[in-house]
């Protein structure tokens, strides 16, 4: 399911809009340029969905505390985790018991905490968590109707960022646009020439490690 970062009421509001004549126009924008978002912040995905068997680079702190990064910004339930060295084989993935699992969500990337001494006598060269898990920011499903996902929290600053980018796409209809054809998503805007200054706050949305 399609997930969005604003909606048409929200952008028109924001851009003082009180018209509907480009209505049609602007829900395009919309999904694109939150795909473009998407594209621009890679590999992580904001939108709720549910992820199975996924492995994440983890690391062994001091404390004995292994750690990973998802790609998404919060972590609902973790239903499965898992863990092994880089020199063991593919297979040899170790159960992790979901009572020690800990989350902190951050907008490029929530922590999910493993929280055992025994980590300690581990091998951390290279380690990966591997994760069957529900996250991502519950967000807007329909551009037009401003419908949103149940358990709906997308955090107010980015959508207005969204707005934002919206707006200048709006705006300026004549610049050049970077955009691409994908199958299975249709037409989405490859952020190449987005002003610096968005660029440089989507950089807050990638991840720190992985």
């Amino acid at each position: 399911m399609s997930q969005y970062f604003t909606t048409l009421a929200n952008f028109k509001l924001y851009q003082k809009v009180d018209t509907s004549a480009r209505d049609t126009l602007l829900t395009r924008l919309i999904q694109q340029v939150s795909r473009g978002i998407e594209q621009e912040c890679r590999p992580n995905q904001f939108g709720y969905a549910a992820y199975t068997n996924t492995a994440f680079g983890a690391v062994i702190g001091l404390d004995g505390v292994m750690a990973c990064q998802t790609n998404t910004p919060t972590v609902e339930e973790v239903t499965a985790a898992a863990y092994k060295a880089g020199n063991e084989p593919p297979s040899a993935w170790h159960t992790i018991d979901l009572s020690i699992l800990e989350t902190e969500p951050f907008p490029n990337g929530c922590l999910v905490r493993a929280i055992s001494n025994y980590f300690n006598q581990r091998d951390s060269r290279r380690l990966k968590m591997q994760l069957t898990f529900t996250g991502g920011w519950h967000a807007y499903t329909d551009v037009a109707a401003g419908t949103q996902d149940a358990g709906f929290n997308l955090p107010d600053d980015f959508e207005l960022l969204c707005s934002r980018i919206v707006s200048w796409e709006f705006l300026k209809p004549d610049t050049a646009q970077d955009k691409t054809a994908m199958p299975s998503l249709g037409q989405i805007i490859i952020p190449g020439n987005w002003p610096a200054d968005i660029k440089q706050k989507l950089r807050s949305y990638r991840p720190s490690f992985r």
